[in-house]
């Protein structure tokens, strides 16, 4: 269990460091972008909102399928947001 408070956490520090340096860490070559820093952006929100979701799981403790919904529609959120401002 304290094991997602470990993970949300870490998962907001690399959103936050994502958002504001304009790069996603340990990727160095960006194929089919054609917008890096937007990319980067909208990807540093949807990891920050993972986090934000891991983290109030330890202490609401969601049942697993609410929190597979609430991760996918945060991916699916991030992907819809990347077609349709162009960063993809």
């Amino acid at each position: 269990m304290i094991g997602l408070l470990i993970f949300g956490i870490i998962f907001i520090v690399l959103g936050v460091y994502a958002s504001t340096k304009g790069s996603i860490p340990l990727l160095k070559h960006y194929e089919g972008v054609k917008d890096i820093a937007l990319q980067s952006r909208i990807n540093g929100a949807s990891i920050i909102g993972i986090g934000l979701v891991l983290i109030s799981d330890y202490f609401i403790e969601f049942q697993s399928g609410i929190l597979i919904v609430a991760l996918l529609a945060i991916a699916a959120i991030a992907l819809a947001l990347q077609v349709v401002l162009k960063a993809i």
